[in-house]
């Protein structure tokens, strides 16, 4: 296996770098969860954060004030424990936080019994909505009897292609329809 070194320079080849955000998109591998996975060395933000700024405890993770979980950007990252980052919002059973869990689920994990027809067929999930806190202050609170829905059945999950709709207005709206 060919080394890689790992410098500065290396992480400018690897990173999109976003002007209006100052997110550093990493370009490489990314884990299932969206974060930047470097093959020696394990998380990319990691990796960047301890070249910038020195090595951490491995007790500590890196989290991102930004919540774009592939922004390896170390002034948007700042370390926290384990147990720090259990709870941040208090939602995780919420119908909203069902939602957002259940739309990168069926985008990214194979063993999802929808990812094929969601992630097969390329749908993703936008960077912003990395962060369920962003989710949520896009999509603001489900309805009741709604779920969920793509306008554009073709499109990916984003602020502009999402609404909370009813299964009418779903099943009207699928790709069989179009």
């Amino acid at each position: 296996m060919r080394r890689i070194d790992f410098t500065r320079e290396y992480i400018e080849a690897k990173t999109e770098k976003i002007p209006f955000a100052g997110c550093w998109l990493w370009t490489g591998a990314l884990n299932m969860n969206g974060y930047g996975r470097l093959r020696a060395r394990g998380s990319a933000q990691r990796g960047v954060w301890e070249l910038y700024n020195g090595s951490i405890s491995p007790r500590l993770i890196l989290r991102h004030t930004c919540g774009v979980r592939s922004c390896v950007n170390p002034a948007h990252l700042f370390t926290a424990t384990k147990r720090d980052v259990v709870v941040t919002h208090g939602l995780t059973r919420s119908p909203e936080y069902n939602s957002w869990t259940g739309m990168r689920n069926r985008c990214r994990k194979p063993s999802d019994v929808a990812y094929k027809y969601y992630g097969a067929r390329g749908v993703s999930v936008c960077a912003r909505w990395e962060s369920f806190e962003n989710f949520l202050a896009d999509m603001g609170e489900r309805p009741k009897g709604m779920s969920l829905d793509r306008i554009n059945s073709l499109g990916n999950y984003e602020p502009s292609n999402c609404r909370w709709a009813t299964t009418k207005q779903q099943h009207e709206n699928r790709v069989l329809n179009r």
